[in-house]
């Protein structure tokens, strides 16, 4: 942490240095993904930065659509499982060799989505790295042609 005079000093309690991004203590309910909150720095931010911004933001997006679908699909799927059992099959205390079955199952006739996730998301994460290194590169720019930075 930078005091106002540019000198380094050190961080005394625990909280969050509001330069930085940072991830939710508490997931979603339904997608179980925390929430990044991406610091904006509205007055001197580069285009490459927002362009990266706007990029990490919609990947969130997507991760948390995909995974609020593919939770509540599952929650209904294992709520059915479980009724379906015989009566004699303690319904709070499944043996765990039945819901591997019923997890097996659940992966095999959700394959196609999770394939489809899994590509998407590769695809998102190449596209991620020209956008970190434009800007990385137009930050180290616009810092040198600023008058603090002289």
């Amino acid at each position: 942490m930078r005091s106002d005079n540019g000198q380094a000093q050190e961080n005394t309690n625990d909280a969050v240095d509001a330069t930085a991004h940072c991830i939710g203590s508490r997931p979603h309910k339904l997608s179980n993904i925390c929430k990044t909150q991406y610091i904006a720095h509205k007055h001197n931010q580069t285009t490459a930065e927002k362009r990266l911004r706007d990029a990490l933001e919609d990947d969130y997006n997507f991760h948390q659509s995909f995974w609020t679908k593919n939770n509540l699909a599952f929650q209904q799927s294992k709520k059915e499982f479980i009724s379906s059992l015989p009566s004699d099959i303690d319904k709070y205390n499944v043996p765990a060799h039945l819901m591997a079955q019923f997890y097996q199952q659940f992966l095999n006739e959700h394959w196609k989505e999770q394939m489809q996730y899994n590509v998407g998301w590769w695809l998102r994460s190449w596209r991620q790295i020209p956008l970190y290194f434009l800007a990385y590169v137009s930050r180290l720019a616009s810092t040198q042609h600023t008058p603090a930075a002289q």
